[in-house]
């Protein structure tokens, strides 16, 4: 472990929970810190109050300027771009920058399972954390891109425990010697391209999670995706494949309702469509790679099925808010097309679409097609709300309705709904042209729902 006492550490980005959270374990550490932020001490005030009582931290806000560059590190909070002048200078300069993941790897003696992907890492990381918490006689921790960072889990972790990490693109950019035991790759399309320029770069960013690692490490990946199928000579580790098809190889696939383990061309049942309580095959594939991690421990397939039966998925992930006489549903985490998709593909028609969002350089036409070919009437908004248009147009789709804002979308779509008609909140889009974030999102559009019951 690292030594940080009197080291000087630039902490680059407080508005975000990771940097509070890096900021106050490197002062515990006994570290002097500088923070640095765009915004001005007025915009930053909650997190201010918070760091008030610590000493050893001086500021620099409004701006990053040359101050610091006078430190012996500097973390990177993931919501701040790697390709800034400052961190340019920094580097130029021999100074290290690293991510917050990077920095509580080199604090900890725990197991790290990582996950990564542009769709689903959640569900697999809050899955495969209820599944080892269930049944391991030790401490499991789940953070990351889920919620808590990293560096606010591992306190008083021993090299008993585990703690599995939800691991975004913007997260894994400033890794240097980060390597999970587990890595596990969900599936991989174009996003974020608005922060890593081109795809080449995403893909770049999103593969150094098993970079580091060894043949004594697991790689798990999902075998159905066109991207990852080719990863078998860039890997290192025990490469693992989870499949929705019937593939003869160690590792996961799920055929005729079931999920099977194949171990040295041995196949058992493990579980049951009908016992995973997520809607669509995409959630049977997530599903599949928290199995493949509970085989790894050796748990029993009993105990698995039990395990998977309890778990809640998170709010917002195709989350059922009324099931009548007809059903709506909130997928207000579907912020990319894929995962829009996805959840397009996982429920019966006719659907009711409200889609659209903050215009991030995505492609939409597989989403425009998936439209035309399953959804009855479309609402659509948001900065991208003409993108798609032209999309569906290109289609000859015209079974959409252009709107400003939630209230109108939620009025519009209500006219159209009828018995047994799905409507979906499933936009495709990053929140931010409108909302701070997807859960703000799907909370308003569950309260517009509210709204209309009222009268």
């Amino acid at each position: 472990m690292t030594n940080y006492k009197n080291k000087k550490i630039a902490v680059i980005g407080l508005s975000e929970r990771t940097g509070l959270a890096v900021t106050i374990k490197m002062h515990d550490l006994g570290a002097h810190i500088i923070v640095s932020d765009v915004k001005n001490a007025e915009q930053l005030k909650p997190q201010l109050r918070i760091l008030n009582k610590y000493d050893n931290i001086t500021y620099d806000l409004g701006g990053h300027s040359d101050k610091i560059l006078d430190v012996d590190l500097i973390v990177l909070s993931p919501g701040v771009p790697s390709d800034i002048e400052i961190i340019k200078k920094a580097e130029k300069k021999g100074i290290e920058v690293i991510s917050e993941v990077e920095l509580a790897f080199r604090l900890t003696n725990a197991n790290i399972i990582g996950i990564t992907g542009t769709n689903g890492k959640t569900t697999v990381t809050s899955l495969t954390g209820h599944i080892l918490k269930d049944n391991l006689d030790c401490n499991v921790k789940t953070a990351g891109n889920i919620g808590k960072p990293l560096i606010s889990e591992i306190h008083g972790l021993t090299a008993n425990d585990w703690v599995v990490v939800e691991l975004s693109s913007f997260q894994l950019e400033k890794i240097k010697k980060f390597k999970p035991y587990i890595s596990i790759f969900t599936n991989f399309s174009p996003d974020h391209l608005d922060r890593h320029k081109n795809i080449d770069n995403y893909w770049e960013a999103k593969n150094k999670i098993y970079k580091n690692q060894t043949e004594d490490d697991i790689a798990i990946i999902n075998y159905d995706d066109e991207y990852l199928k080719n990863l078998d000579k860039k890997i290192k580790a025990k490469l693992i494949k989870v499949s929705n098809k019937n593939d003869n190889t160690n590792g996961i696939y799920y055929d005729k309702n079931w999920i099977y383990y194949i171990n040295k061309n041995i196949k058992e049942k493990v579980i049951h469509k009908s016992d995973i309580p997520l809607i669509g095959d995409h959630n049977i594939l997530n599903t599949g790679f928290a199995v493949m991690v509970a085989k790894i421990f050796d748990i029993s397939n009993k105990k698995i099925i039990e395990s998977v039966k309890s778990y809640k998925a998170y709010s917002h992930r195709l989350e059922v808010i009324y099931d009548k006489e007809y059903k709506i549903i909130d997928d207000s985490k579907a912020t990319n097309p894929h995962a829009a998709i996805n959840a397009l593909r996982s429920l019966k028609k006719p659907l009711i679409l409200i889609a659209g969002g903050q215009d991030r350089e995505a492609n939409f036409s597989s989403l425009a097609y998936t439209i035309k070919e399953r959804v009855k009437k479309a609402v659509i908004f948001g900065e991208t709300k003409y993108l798609i248009k032209k999309e569906l147009d290109n289609l000859g789709y015209k079974d959409y309705v252009i709107v400003d804002n939630m209230h109108e979308a939620v009025q519009n779509a209500f006219k159209f709904i009828d018995i047994n008609d799905t409507l979906l909140l499933s936009p495709g889009c990053p929140s931010w042209d409108m909302y701070e974030s997807y859960k703000k999102r799907g909370k308003d559009f569950q309260q517009e729902v509210k709204n209309i019951f009222k009268g």
